[in-house]
């Protein structure tokens, strides 16, 4: 079998990420052909899997928003720790370890 060829068995459906086919234990496939979305999503409003596109969307961009503010806040502080132990009686290795403990 060539280097990125699924055997025939399980074709296209291994693409298709959260999905599964049900399989008997003689190897027939009893899903009916039809692809299977594990977990099942619930009736529940507020299950991820219920979102609209739009909140989908929304939840990826607050999550990518913090992750950009957290990084570039914590390089900002790099360009104070001079001049703040200069001004105080704590020095560099002490703000290092302060404001490592708040992440």
């Amino acid at each position: 079998m060539e280097s990125g060829a699924h055997p025939p068995q399980q074709a296209i459906h291994d693409l298709v990420p959260g999905t599964v086919r049900l399989f008997d234990s003689d190897g027939n496939d009893i899903s009916g052909g039809e692809l299977l979305l594990s977990p099942a999503p619930s009736t529940d409003p507020e299950d991820p899997l219920n979102w609209s596109t739009a909140r989908k969307h929304l939840s990826l961009a607050n999550v990518s928003l913090f992750t950009v503010l957290m990084g570039y806040a914590t390089g900002c502080l790099f360009s104070i720790y001079v001049p703040y132990s200069e001004s105080s009686a704590v020095g560099i290795q002490g703000n290092i370890s302060a404001i490592s403990a708040l992440f």
